[in-house]
């Protein structure tokens, strides 16, 4: 698992929200392995730390923002998306859901879809 910093420009916010993760400038945030971990790597606001270690316990099922005001249920460090088209309000309900819970909406949305 990495750390990543955000350094935002000056006159801009000091809080922001990537691909899941929250960020306060200047303060690290742990980040696993995957495609979010690749993409902080070439943003020039983000530094990423390496810290040579795998994550022992990758991330389960969590939503994300995707772009657009959109939203997904992705699984795993390589962030497989599992649901799509998700409102930020739908996402930040169900990222305050449990582990067991969250299985069962996936569930619960894929079956109405």
């Amino acid at each position: 698992m990495a750390q990543v910093i955000y350094h935002p420009e000056p006159d801009t916010t000091a809080e922001t929200t990537q691909y899941g993760f929250g960020f306060i400038a200047g303060e690290p945030t742990k980040v696993p392995a995957g495609r979010a971990l690749d993409k902080f790597k070439g943003n020039p606001f983000f530094e990423v730390i390496e810290d040579g270690e795998a994550d022992p316990n990758p991330p389960g099922l969590r939503a994300v923002h995707v772009g657009r005001g959109t939203y997904a249920v992705v699984y795993g460090d390589k962030d497989e998306r599992v649901v799509d088209r998700l409102s930020k309000e739908d996402a930040e309900a169900f990222n305050a859901l449990n582990d067991d819970d969250k299985a069962a909406k996936v569930e619960a949305m894929k079956a109405a879809a």
